[in-house]
């Protein structure tokens, strides 16, 4: 059997596979603009039933960012989304929830280095800092094959995928880990948590060979965090009723 060519010739005309291929190559990526552009649109009308994030992996797991902020880097992104948070919030809402003087709040920061912003992002896996736990309660970092999983993580760079954010709450999430807490921008996170995400969130986890999270995964996604004594003295009155390694999330800091 002779050797195939890129090009084959028919009783009429020569086809060129590989211009076909960049031709297909050309009209999927036109597809999924304009259905990025739909979703932004959508979103911006106030319909969060499909959002688009971009997928960002990290050597310590796997992020989503809003494709709203293309075009900023992690820390421009963070520091716009704390900036808006905070401006949205009076000191009437502050004093609500519990926010005092004496805490000092900032942008979320990335796991393993004080200096880096995640920006506005929602998890899909982490490895380092505030552990991700699948729905059998094993932590991802202790998967025998974690290397590889991240390694093929890196592949995805870019792509987009979709969550649906309705069912969305606000609170309060802490860590009783002062020392990871550190590298994370402080112990106390105001979040926002969606309660119809996760399904999307597991289809990610499932496309790099991760067991899927459970149905108390929170999908979130932090506005500020908040450190200083002030907020270290909480800790030892946060409730955790399940007694896990994640205390429960609060309405306020009124305790």
């Amino acid at each position: 059997m002779s050797s195939t060519s890129p090009n084959t010739k028919t009783s009429s005309k020569t086809i060129n596979y590989e211009s076909v291929k960049r031709e297909a190559v050309r009209i999927c990526k036109r597809a999924a603009a304009k259905e990025l552009k739909r979703a932004l649109a959508a979103n911006a009308k106030g319909d969060f039933r499909k959002v688009p994030f971009t997928l960002f992996p990290t050597e310590s797991g796997l992020l989503l960012k809003p494709s709203g902020f293309d075009g900023l880097n992690g820390e421009q992104a963070s520091e716009e989304n704390w900036r808006m948070a905070k401006g949205k919030m009076s000191q009437k809402k502050r004093d609500e929830l519990g926010i005092t003087s004496e805490m000092k709040d900032g942008p979320c920061l990335f796991p393993g280095s004080p200096k880096d912003n995640a920006g506005p992002h929602v998890t899909a896996s982490l490895t380092k800092g505030a552990l991700t736990i699948d729905r059998d309660g094993n932590y991802d970092k202790d998967q025998d094959n974690i290397k590889a999983i991240l390694t093929k993580a890196q592949g995805l760079q870019g792509k987009v995928v979709y969550l649906n954010l309705t069912g969305k709450t606000e609170s309060f999430f802490c860590t009783n880990n002062l020392e990871r807490a550190e590298t994370l921008g402080g112990p106390v996170s105001y979040v926002e948590t969606y309660a119809n995400a996760l399904k999307g969130i597991n289809k990610v986890r499932k496309s790099i060979g991760l067991v899927p999270v459970g149905s108390t995964f929170r999908v979130h996604m932090t506005l500020f965090k908040l450190r200083g004594k002030a907020v270290e003295a909480l800790l030892t009155k946060w409730p955790n009723t399940n007694g896990g390694p994640y205390p429960d999330p609060v309405p306020n800091l009124k305790m």
